[in-house]
């Protein structure tokens, strides 16, 4: 372990495009806009949730961006095209902080980085971690908290009755008084700025020029 004089807590970088974005407005009362965010290579457990829960998004009037794995990609087109939900289904986002914008409540995955956009995006989010039983661990768990404890997101947890108790969490995270209090609700125990902390502390490592 280092010594406490020899080490600094700075955050999580985080691209200025993502920490530019404004919160979302008030006049933006329940979720018309949803992000699916499977990690880098997709999730097969959010694939198939988002295909069950395609009637339901077609009947609120939801559009979506869905990042899904690579195998399902024409099956997940096919699904959302036969319900008449509007959606743009990539395997990869070019542009995260377009998609985040454009979102009004995200899905995802709860990886270090996506937890952190996510809050530095100002978008609520019900967040599904990999599953400790499957031999990840409890660290997207603790990373998903940091939100949720701030009333920011909430979480779902895969095993028995997983797609059940999602929908009961996304209808709630729907309804016009919960949706705007995560809207409007901050996350306090996400440090912001990391990328200028970095940079200064660097700076003040380099000796002067004599």
């Amino acid at each position: 372990m280092y010594p406490e004089t020899k080490k600094v807590v700075v955050g999580y970088p985080i691209r200025k495009a993502i920490e530019d974005i404004k919160p979302l407005t008030q006049d933006i009362s329940c979720p018309k806009s949803l992000l699916v965010l499977g990690g880098s290579l997709g999730a097969q457990a959010l694939d198939d949730l988002m295909f069950a829960l395609a009637p339901k998004l077609k009947s609120r009037g939801i559009r979506v961006t869905h990042q899904c794995r690579e195998e399902n990609l024409e099956r997940l087109k096919s699904r959302y095209g036969e319900i008449g939900v509007e959606a743009k289904v990539v395997t990869f986002i070019e542009d995260m902080a377009d998609a985040l914008t454009e979102a009004h409540l995200v899905v995802s995955r709860a990886g270090a980085g996506a937890v952190r956009e996510i809050a530095a995006a100002h978008r609520p989010a019900i967040f599904v971690p990999l599953d400790p039983a499957k031999g990840h661990g409890m660290h997207q768990i603790e990373n998903a908290e940091l939100l949720v404890s701030d009333g920011v997101a909430r979480m779902v947890l895969e095993g028995d009755q997983f797609h059940e108790r999602f929908v009961s969490q996304f209808e709630e995270c729907c309804n016009e008084n919960t949706f705007q209090e995560m809207r409007d609700a901050r996350a306090e125990n996400v440090l912001s700025g990391a990328a200028d902390r970095i940079a200064q502390g660097c700076l003040e490592l380099i000796p002067e020029s004599s």
